[in-house]
């Protein structure tokens, strides 16, 4: 008997899903129970209501609405919001860390949500804190002290409260957190910073613009160049940090500093973003090995600032400067440090410096070392490192509206291999040798198609061997292929015709929620995730019918 009870305990257990608990400050009522809360037609007035019915691995999705809360992990390393925040905010709850990389807990918008021309969230989850945290003075969207495995999609964080100078409009705050990921989204006036041992942040397709702007110091005075207590769009301190597909703009000092104060950050990767209109720098690293590549920098003080050996800085395009007469910005586009032998500048593009005078330079103005800088191209003479000199109108189609290479433009295939930079900024294949600048040549065609499932419907009830998935997908030149996932995993193999369409056996997969989603992709590489659709599998009857069967016989 015993046996038998402990059997069908482990039974039970096995069939235990992670859940997914909704909140809409619209349409919210905080007496619904936590069951109810597991329903978007009766969800939680407060996010922070939602994530107190969950545990780690669960899913906590924010309908559309503004939400005047903090969202907190732990604080000063314990399990506990502090007393002065529950004082501010007494419904403030912990988010569970996930219990580990491959089950995050998730903290994720029922749609993407808009923003208007500035940057700043108009539409979907919009998380604006009213009043400060009282351990910092600060607003925080978010703040979390050892977190771990957490996924945030497609939250946005404006700054609150237009009578407050913008030092207090952090963000996003991660203190030594690991296996983070932030994916969409936007942080308007406010930033990510990140401190002391955080590790493996991914911080990837999100808007960030506007960090320090006006930033004082508490007496209400402008700081003077290089900034003051918040002037970076992105400080990440840290180690194997991943920096992706983003749109960072406008920072008070810089755009993207991945750097200590008092250590190097290692092993980090920053690509495929675009970075402009910092009086500083669009991009600083200092740590190495690391790897800056196919980015975008326009308009910064200076482009960007390597600090360290052993970075590999190739197939970025740097162009302009920032003109702005508070502000003189420097007279080179690229700063590496005497002595690195180790270091890789090449195959990036230099255009549009203010003189002509050191585009590219070591941090004591000495000769550039021809074997660690080499197989750039300017569209200015006289630069030390860049003697391949050509004009922006026969390398590109259409500048400076654009970056991608015309028909026979001298900067395709002269560049050089450089090992794990292999896509461009449009996540195309180089050619073979690469080409020099951001884009691989015939990336001309940008437009990624369009893919949305068709069956079954969000939220359908699925069970059973054979359930069809199908899809429909249009390109302004030609899919490819789909190739439909279920949780982020294939789903079979791509499908190449039209009506797109594969087959999925529930039967092995666990009974709950379970997204569906479908990729499409076109000749130049351009591809489009489609809207997730999320399915119930229900074969719980079934199922433990024979797994009943199968051990209860053998044991009477």
């Amino acid at each position: 008997m015993i046996l038998r009870t402990l059997l069908a305990l482990l039974l039970l257990s096995s069939s235990v899903q992670a859940a997914t608990y909704y909140a809409s400050p619209s349409l919210g009522n905080e007496n619904n129970t936590c069951t109810q809360a597991q329903d978007p037609a009766t969800p939680k007035l407060r996010y922070n209501s939602a994530i107190g019915c969950g545990v780690g691995g669960d899913t906590f999705v924010a309908l559309d609405g503004l939400y005047t809360e903090f969202l907190v992990t732990s604080v000063n390393g314990t399990m506990n919001p502090s007393a002065d925040i529950l004082a501010v905010q007494p419904f403030t709850k912990i988010i569970p860390n996930g219990p580990s990389s491959g089950n995050k807990t998730k903290l994720f918008a029922q749609n993407p949500g808009s923003m208007d021309s500035v940057g700043k969230a108009v539409s979907g989850a919009i998380f604006s804190p009213t009043n400060k945290n009282p351990q910092t003075s600060t607003i925080f969207g978010t703040i979390s002290t050892h977190a771990t495995h957490i996924h945030v999609k497609n939250l946005h964080f404006p700054k609150a409260g237009a009578a407050l100078s913008a030092s207090e409009g952090i963000g996003v705050f991660l203190a030594d957190s690991a296996d983070i990921e932030f994916e969409g989204g936007s942080i308007w006036r406010g930033g990510v910073k990140s401190s002391g041992s955080s590790d493996g942040l991914h911080i990837h397709g999100m808007s960030i613009r506007y960090s320090g702007e006006g930033c004082l110091f508490p007496d209400g005075s402008q700081p003077p160049f290089p900034g003051g207590p918040c002037p970076h769009n992105m400080y990440m301190c840290g180690n194997n940090h991943i920096v992706e597909d983003n749109f960072v703009t406008h920072g008070s000092h810089s755009n993207i500093h991945m750097t200590c104060e008092f250590s190097n950050s290692n092993n980090n990767t920053i690509r495929r973003n675009i970075t402009m209109e910092a009086p500083g720098y669009g991009i600083i690293l200092k740590g190495s090995p690391g790897k800056v590549y196919s980015n975008i920098i326009l308009k910064n003080g200076q482009g960007a600032y390597i600090n360290a050996d052993g970075v590999d800085f190739a197939n970025n395009v740097i162009d302009g400067y920032y003109n702005n007469p508070a502000w003189v910005p420097e007279a080179y586009q690229f700063t590496y440090p005497v002595g690195a032998d180790t270091i890789k500048v090449v195959n990036n593009q230099f255009h549009g410096a203010k003189t002509s005078f050191y585009m590219i330079r070591n941090s004591n103005f000495t000769v550039i070392d021809q074997a660690v800088v080499h197989h750039n191209m300017c569209s200015q003479s006289g630069n030390l490192g860049c003697t391949n000199v050509q004009t922006t109108a026969n390398i590109f189609d259409n500048y400076p509206a654009a970056y991608t290479l015309k028909v026979g433009s001298p900067a395709i295939g002269a560049g050089v291999a450089v090992t794990g930079v292999t896509t461009d900024f449009n996540n195309n294949p180089f050619g073979a040798p690469p080409e020099i600048g951001a884009y691989a040549s015939g990336s001309s065609d940008i437009t990624p198609p369009n893919v949305n499932i068709t069956a079954p419907l969000d939220g359908a009830m699925v069970s059973g061997a054979s359930v069809s998935i199908t899809a429909t997908a249009t390109d302004n030149v030609g899919v490819l292929g789909v190739q439909f996932k279920v949780d982020g995993t294939d789903l079979g193999g791509e499908d190449l015709v039209a009506p797109y369409a594969v087959t999925w056996d529930t039967l092995t997969a666990s009974n709950g929620n379970h997204a569906l989603t479908a990729v499409a992709r076109d000749a130049a590489g351009n591809s489009t995730t489609s809207p997730t659709i999320t399915v119930i599998v229900n074969n719980v009857l079934e199922t433990n019918a024979r797994f009943g069967q199968h051990f209860f016989m053998n044991f009477p």
